[in-house]
């Protein structure tokens, strides 16, 4: 359920299934170019465990939304400060959007969190998310925040 209150908008983020199905096909073509290429059969097979410990992160953590670390909520208050939500009784985190895309049907972003060394990436698919909360996230995101003091 997503929601907004007061000034700032709540997303709960659920499992994506357009999502996974596109990263099953990007990693199913990667692994199919392994095999058009000529390359000694190690680093082929080295290669191809590669690829598949990449599927199985970016699907855990982009699609299914489990395992450690995993961006489960967000809020975006109206001045455009972010706060994350890793785990349902994790505390909220203060994040600072570094590089956005917003697209009618994906927004990528790349975040540095407080209290991280690392940056911090949540791939949003429309179906994520309710249709109007997930419009109303892309307008956030493409607005700038209002200055603070007037």
């Amino acid at each position: 359920m997503s929601k907004k209150s007061g000034n700032s908008l709540i997303v709960k983020l659920k499992v994506s299934v357009a999502l996974a199905a596109i990263l099953v096909m990007l990693h199913l073509g990667a692994a199919s170019l392994l095999f058009s290429v000529t390359i000694p059969l190690t680093v082929r097979a080295i290669l191809l465990v590669a690829v598949t410990l990449s599927l199985v992160q970016v699907l855990m953590q982009h699609a299914l939304r489990r395992g450690p670390g995993t961006i489960v909520a967000l809020r975006l208050n109206e001045d455009g400060e972010l706060l994350l939500q890793s785990g349902k009784r994790a505390p909220w985190r203060t994040a600072v959007i570094r590089r956005r895309f917003v697209h009618r049907r994906l927004v990528l972003l790349s975040m540095r969190v407080a209290g991280q060394r690392l940056p911090k990436t949540l791939v949003l698919a429309a179906d994520a998310v309710e249709p109007d909360v997930f419009r109303r996230l892309r307008a956030a995101l493409l607005v700038r925040p209002r200055n603070r003091a007037a």
